[in-house]
C-alpha cells in the first residue's frame, strides 16, 4: 500500500520534469506470486503504471542499493552515478527541489540529454468489468452492486431468480477517474473497491480518492460523507468531511454504523451515517500482527471486511490472516495467520495454517469464506475449531467453471454470500463468479445489457484495402474476423455506423449496418464514377464461447477506399479483423495471459 500512495507523486514528478526525469520501478516482490511476471504485468495495468518497471524477482538490485524497506526511492545522476536514496513514503513536493538542483548542476555541466524516453504501453483491457475489487448482493437477493474498479464506476445488476444471470440496470459514475458529486450520471470516482448498504443508502470506499461516498439510490444522488481527497497521515477523529482518510478497501454494516478497512493506515475505523464523525476504531496504526485492546493491537494493510453482529471479521492482507474484532470493545484476536513474513498456501488449524495475501472474507452459515488471493482460492474457515480447507480453485490461476478444486481463479478479490450462494470478484479475470455454498458448482455471472457496459475509449483506426465497384447499385460485404473461440454476443450484435465521404461517388442506403452471430454484414450502395472512402465505426461485443464466461468490447473506426467504374464489380468484399488487446490474441483459443504452469510451480 505504500508503494501505491508514491504512484500518483511520481506521476507529478515525471509531468512535471518530462525532460529530465527518468522513472523506472523496480519490483522487488514480498509473496512469491507477485515475483511472476504475468502477474507484474497485470498489476501494472490495473494501477495505470505508465514507466518501465523490472522484474527483481532475486533481489538483486534490492541487494545492489542496500534497500531495505518498501517503498525506497534511489537518485541516479545523468553520468549514471548514485545520489542518495529515501525509505518510505515522500511527497512530489518534497522530492522536486532535490531533482531541480541536479537538473541545474547537470545542465552547467553539459551532461544532462533531455530527451523523453519513448516506450510503448500495453493497452488496458478492452473487457467490460476492468479488475472488479469489490461487489455486495442485496439482502433479497435482487441486486448486486459491482465495484467496476478500473472503469471508476459502479454497475448494478438486477439478478434472475436463480442468482446466476441478470440485466445491467443501472452504472453510477461516468467512467473516468475524479471527485464529483450530483446525479449518478455526473458523478466519478477514482478506483471504487468496498460496496455497504444501509437502508436506501450504498456506500463506496473511493480508494485513490482516500474518500467514503453515499450513493442515495432513490434519487440517484452521490456525495461525499468522509474524507477530503487528500492522503491522511495522521489518524485523527472528527466530522467525517474534514478528516483526512487513507486508503479506505472495504465497508460493512453492523449495528448501524460503517465500518471502514483504512487499509493505508493498518487501521478499522468507524463512521456513524447519524451524527457525520468519522474515527479509528482498532488498531495503533504500526504494520504488524498484534492482538489485544484497541489501541495495542496492529494491522497490515486490512482489505476485507465481514460482520456476523457481534464481530467484525477481517482479511488482513500484508499478515495473510484473519482477524477478529469484538463489536462490543473492538478487542482484537487472530484466527490463523502469524505474521508479516508468515505465508503459503497450508490447510489445516489455526497457527498451521498458511494463507497468501487475501483480501477479501464473507460471513454465511456460520463459517467464513476467504478470497485467498495470492494463491487463487476460495477457502472455508470454522471460527470455532479455527480449521481452514481450500473450497474452490486449483491454486494455478486461469479461468474454469466446475466444482471445487477443478476450478480455477485469477488472483480473486472478494468474496460476498447472499443466501446459499457466494459471489466473488475474480479480478483478474474481469469477471464475476458464483458458487453454490450447498454443492461447490462454480459458474460465471451472465451479464445481459451489454451494451450499456461499454468502456469510454476513442475508435482505433484501421485502412482496409481499396475495392472496385461498378456505377449503378452495388454492396459491400464485411466480414468480422474474430479470434478463435469468442463470438459476437447474442443479445448485443455488431453493428456499425455507415457514411461516405463522397456521397456523390457512393450514397449509403442505410446509415447502420447490422452484422450476425457468424459477424457478416452487408451495405447496400448506390454509386457514380469517381474515387472516394467509406467510413465505418463498427461496435463489437464478443465472449468467449466456452460458457460465454469473459466478455469484451472494441470499438475500430474502419476506412475503406472506393474506387467506382470500369472493371469494377456490383459486389466487393472487406475482411475486418477484430482484436481485443489485452484480452484475446487473433490465434488464441481462450485468450488467457496466466502464468504458465512453470512459472507457477
Amino acid at each position: 500500500m505504500n508503494c501505491l500512495h508514491m504512484l500518483p507523486q511520481l506521476r507529478k514528478l515525471e509531468t512535471q520534469f518530462a525532460d529530465e526525469l527518468v522513472v523506472i520501478g523496480v519490483h522487488s516482490a514480498k509473496f512469491p506470486e507477485e515475483r511472476l511476471t504475468a502477474n507484474i504485468r497485470e498489476a501494472i495495468r490495473r494501477h495505470g503504471v505508465t514507466h518501465p518497471v523490472v522484474n527483481d524477482a532475486e533481489m538483486a538490485v534490492w541487494r545492489m542499493y542496500g534497500v531495505y524497506a518498501w517503498p525506497t526511492l534511489v537518485l541516479i545522476d545523468p553520468e549514471g552515478r548514485y545520489v542518495g536514496h529515501h525509505a518510505g513514503e515522500v511527497s512530489a513536493e518534497q522530492l522536486a527541489p532535490v531533482i531541480e538542483r541536479l537538473v541545474a548542476e547537470f545542465e552547467a555541466r553539459g551532461t544532462l540529454v533531455r530527451r523523453p524516453v519513448e516506450l510503448e504501453l500495453e493497452p488496458p483491457p478492452a473487457t467490460l468489468l476492468a479488475y472488479p475489487g469489490k461487489l455486495l448482493p442485496d439482502a433479497r437477493g435482487e441486486r448486486l452492486f459491482i465495484a467496476d474498479t478500473n472503469h471508476h464506476r459502479i454497475v448494478v445488476v438486477r439478478l434472475d431468480a436463480d442468482g446466476r444471470a441478470g440485466e445491467v440496470e443501472e452504472l453510477i459514475g461516468r467512467g473516468v477517474p475524479g471527485m464529483d458529486d450530483g446525479p449518478f450520471e455526473q458523478a466519478t470516482f477514482n478506483h471504487p473497491q468496498g460496496l455497504a448498504l444501509l437502508d436506501d443508502t450504498l456506500y463506496v470506499a473511493d480508494a485513490e480518492n482516500h474518500a467514503i461516498r453515499a450513493l442515495h439510490l432513490p434519487s440517484r444522488t452521490v456525495r461525499r460523507v468522509a474524507g477530503t481527497g487528500r492522503l491522511g497521515w495522521h489518524p485523527q477523529r472528527g466530522p467525517g468531511l474534514h478528516v483526512d482518510l487513507n486508503s479506505p478497501w472495504d465497508l460493512a454494516v453492523a449495528q448501524g454504523k460503517l465500518f471502514i478497512a483504512m487499509a493505508g493506515r493498518h487501521q478499522i475505523w468507524v463512521f456513524d451515517p447519524d451524527s457525520g464523525e468519522v474515527a479509528p476504531f482498532a488498531g495503533s496504526g504500526r504494520e504488524d500482527l498484534v492482538d489485544g485492546p484497541p489501541h495495542r493491537a496492529c494491522f497490515a494493510q486490512p482489505s476485507g471486511l465481514a460482520a456476523d453482529g457481534h464481530a467484525l471479521y477481517v482479511a488482513d492482507s500484508e499478515t495473510s490472516s484473519v482477524r477478529r474484532v469484538s463489536l462490543e470493545d473492538g478487542r482484537v484476536e487472530t484466527l490463523v495467520g502469524v505474521g508479516l513474513f508468515d505465508f503459503g498456501d497450508v490447510d489445516g488449524r489455526g497457527r498451521a495454517v498458511r494463507l497468501q495475501h487475501p483480501l477479501g472474507v464473507t460471513w454465511a452459515h456460520g463459517r467464513l469464506y476467504v478470497a485467498d488471493t495470492y494463491n487463487h482460492k476460495v477457502k472455508v474457515l470454522d471460527p470455532a475449531s479455527l480449521e481452514v480447507r481450500t473450497w474452490l480453485g486449483s491454486g494455478r490461476p486461469g479461468w474454469q467453471d466446475g466444482v471445487g478444486r477443478a476450478v480455477r481463479l485469477y488472483e480473486p478479490g472478494d468474496v460476498k454470500a447472499c443466501g446459499d450462494l457466494l459471489y466473488i470478484a475474480d479480478t483478474n479475470n474481469h469477471a464475476v463468479r458464483v458458487a453454490d455454498v450447498r454443492t461447490g458448482q462454480v459458474s460465471t455471472l451472465l451479464i445481459r445489457g451489454l451494451e450499456r457496459l461499454t468502456p469510454p475509449a476513442p475508435a482505433e483506426e484501421q485502412r482496409a484495402p481499396a475495392v472496385r465497384l461498378a456505377e449503378g447499385a452495388g454492396r459491400l460485404l464485411v466480414r468480422l474476423e474474430l479470434p478463435r473461440g469468442v463470438r459476437p454476443v447474442p443479445e448485443a450484435p455488431p453493428w456499425a455506423e455507415v457514411r461516405a465521404a463522397d456521397e456523390r461517388v457512393v450514397r449509403p442506403l442505410r446509415s447502420r449496418c447490422d452484422f450476425s452471430q457468424e459477424g457478416e454484414g452487408e451495405i447496400a450502395l448506390e454509386t457514380r464514377a469517381g474515387h472516394t472512402e467509406i467510413e465505418m465505426v463498427l461496435h463489437v461485443y464478443a465472449c468467449a464461447k466456452a460458457g460465454r464466461a469473459l466478455c469484451a468490447f472494441r470499438r475500430l473506426r474502419l476506412r475503406v477506399p472506393v474506387h467506382v467504374g470500369a472493371g469494377g464489380g456490383h459486389e466487393a468484399r472487406v475482411s475486418v479483423p477484430v482484436s481485443f488487446p489485452g484480452v484475446w490474441g487473433n490465434d488464441d483459443d481462450d485468450g488467457a495471459q496466466f502464468p504458465s504452469d512453470e512459472e507457477s510451480r
